[in-house]
């Protein structure tokens, strides 16, 4: 799964770029905005896609499986994760589309579909599998890429260019997947024969597994299956319970081994424990699950992402969370296991503060009394996880609410500034043909794209563009331009004496209520007497007027780079700042303009709170200042996938 998944993700990438180059290149703006659309829909689609994927396949998987049945001799053996018991069920139903998109994957895996599906055949216990039956196969494998795509909207027909170049780029590796896994079945003497085996086939797929990968033990199809060993759990457990917290050694079978873990130490002290050879004394499963939840701290340890007090305080649940394990295997099999979610969650906090991390830090501070409490109450009440989850759930989303308020003290004056941006573009929007026109006299297109875009500004802020200080204001302006042209016949000239007295007035009151100094207005209408003496003389002199020469809308659309990341932006979305030194800052986006042209974002403390405009994030994403930076990044799932890597290195 994690093969395709990446797969996914790197064709996602290649889907984007080709798109891009089909927009730019179309002949036709509806074609153009139809790839725009297509884009949009395919950088939504693939946010957190690997995780979506692994999803979707697990349910694909699923549906053409079934839990071994009930009284089965292996029924009672421990397993590490969940083992499933695989049978066909009856009849699976597949939409049309999918048999439509899948028939050329099947083509052009046929050959290695041969040599791979009787071994699974032989797993599931079944004579034969055909396609939509394979919970390995192209079927299987489509219909979860098409429970990707079922979050796009739009036109049909871009939903359906994005399916099949998804479906496209899936053919291009599934054979030599197949054939992988083929070898890896055969390597655990899994015959290429159809035919029910005599015992359940074991773990197919691992609960939380990240590739197809075939677990069974290896044995002879002829062989009976291995008895579950006995399981000696309670000798280790019992020590573990009795271990209390900080003590110096582990007390097995006689034999103290160390726990080398101070205040100060960021030691793997399970690790430590197979090293000093505690391993002897356990059976397989123990031992397995002791390497398993080592190796689980060994990845958060590795972790660059997460800062080291907070790597300290883990370090205090590994003796915890290896009691937990070996009496509660769901924490291997359920995601949502509330020591997992804990673990996650303590990462995920750790990541995302900003700032040097100390015991007086609030996060430390309530971190550490979580984990005294786990520490303390573990060993007798393993409800003490789940307790402890909830609490630094409602904490944390506490502090996402005091830092929204704490952001918000700000949002008044950003909403005044957006207003004062928009009133001011649109009042220059208004005045660019009359400052681009050539024909008009150069004192009156400065008059106009300064002093009028300050009163145009003023009136878009009091009523709206549509109100009615912006129609005064934008009738004067025209006026006064066909003012100062050239008067050619007498109806012009009495028009332009009859419309002096009215244009002034109306021209001082505009001026006046936007604050203009009479300094200023004073001295064009002096020039203003001048233009249009000019205007008449111009006119009597019979000269042809030069058409106004405004400027069409023929320039090429800019690219808009970065502005697609920030059109995916939402409240409570985490990006990474890149600053200048090349530090690196988490922040959360805590508000978003009403218009969307500032974003306002903050630590996760509140503080140290930066607005942005659009058009400077759009700017730093496209330059890679900027990154988006979810929940998947931000290990808001680093247990299962330490977990998953684990189960497929197997």
């Amino acid at each position: 799964m994690d093969r395709i998944g990446s797969l996914l993700e790197t064709s996602v990438e290649q889907i984007d770029a080709a798109l891009q180059a089909r927009r730019r290149a179309a002949a036709e703006l509806s074609e153009s905005l139809s790839l725009l659309e297509t884009q949009y829909q395919l950088r939504a689609m693939a946010r957190g896609l690997r995780t979506k994927f692994r999803r979707s396949f697990e349910d694909s998987f699923r549906r053409r499986t079934e839990p071994a049945p009930a009284g089965d001799a292996d029924a009672d053996e421990s397993c590490l994760l969940p083992a499933f018991g695989l049978s066909t069920p009856a009849d699976i139903e597949v939409a049309p589309e999918v048999i439509e998109l899948s028939a050329p994957l099947i083509e052009a895996t046929s050959a290695e579909l041969a040599e791979l599906r009787p071994r699974v055949a032989w797993l599931t216990g079944h004579e034969t599998l055909d396609d939509k039956h394979d919970p390995l196969g192209p079927v299987a494998i489509c219909e979860a890429v098409l429970e990707l795509c079922s979050e796009l909207a739009g036109a049909a027909e871009n939903r359906a260019l994005i399916k099949q170049m998804l479906m496209d780029s899936v053919r291009t590796a599934l054979a030599a997947l197949f054939a992988e896994t083929s070898a890896q079945l055969a390597a655990s003497n899994v015959p290429p024969t159809a035919g029910r085996s005599p015992a359940p086939a074991g773990d197919l797929l691992t609960s939380g597994g990240d590739s197809m990968e075939a677990t069974t033990e290896p044995a002879a199809p002829q062989q009976p299956s291995r008895p579950a060993p006995a399981h000696s759990g309670t000798a280790l457990q019992q020590a573990l319970a009795g271990s209390p917290p900080g003590a110096a050694t582990l007390s097995l079978q006689g034999r103290d081994f160390p726990l080398t873990h101070g205040t100060d130490a960021l030691e793997n002290i399970l690790r430590n424990l197979l090293t000093a050879g505690i391993g002897e004394r356990l059976d397989d499963d123990e031992r397995m699950i002791v390497d398993v939840v080592a190796s689980l701290f060994d990845y958060l340890f590795d972790s660059a992402s997460i800062p080291r007090p907070i790597k300290l305080l883990l370090a205090r649940l590994q003796l915890p969370i290896l009691r937990l394990a070996l009496a509660d295997h769901d924490f291997f099999a359920d995601r949502q296991h509330p020591a997992r979610r804990l673990l996650n969650l303590l990462a995920l906090a750790g990541a995302t503060w900003d700032g040097e991390i100390t015991p007086d830090s609030a996060l430390h501070r309530e971190a550490s009394r979580l984990i005294v409490d786990i520490e303390r109450h573990s060993a007798r009440d393993s409800g003490v996880f789940a307790r402890a989850r909830q609490t630094l759930e409602t904490w944390l989303a506490e502090q996402e609410r005091m830092a929204d308020e704490r952001a918000a003290t700000l949002t008044d004056k950003l909403v005044q500034r957006e207003r004062v941006q928009i009133a001011t573009r649109e009042a220059e929007a208004v005045v660019a043909p009359i400052r681009a026109d050539s024909t008009l006299p150069e004192s009156l297109r400065q008059f106009a794209g300064g002093t009028w875009v300050k009163v145009l500004t003023h009136a878009q802020q009091a009523g709206g563009s549509n109100g009615p200080a912006w129609r005064e204001a934008t009738a004067a302006l025209q006026d006064l331009v066909w003012s100062v042209q050239p008067k050619y016949d007498t109806a012009e000239r009495a028009r332009l004496a009859r419309l002096l007295k009215p244009l002034l007035e109306t021209m001082r009151a505009c001026m006046d209520r936007a604050g203009i100094d009479s300094e200023t207005r004073d001295a064009f209408f002096t020039e203003l007497v001048r233009l249009h003496a000019a205007a008449v003389k111009a006119g009597m002199s019979g000269a042809p007027a030069r058409q106004v020469a405004y400027r069409g809308d023929a320039e090429p659309e800019p690219d808009p780079g970065g502005e697609f990341e920030v059109d995916m932006l939402g409240r409570g979305d985490w990006i990474e700042l890149r600053e200048q030194d090349g530090s690196v800052r988490r922040v959360r986006l805590t508000w978003i303009s009403p218009a969307r042209t500032l974003y306002l974002f903050a630590n996760r403390q509140g503080q140290r709170a930066v607005a942005l405009t659009r058009e400077e994030l759009a700017r730093r994403f496209t330059t890679g200042e900027a990154t988006a930076a979810g929940e998947d990044t931000l290990l808001g799932r680093i247990v299962d996938d330490a977990l998953d890597r684990h189960g497929n290195e197997s």
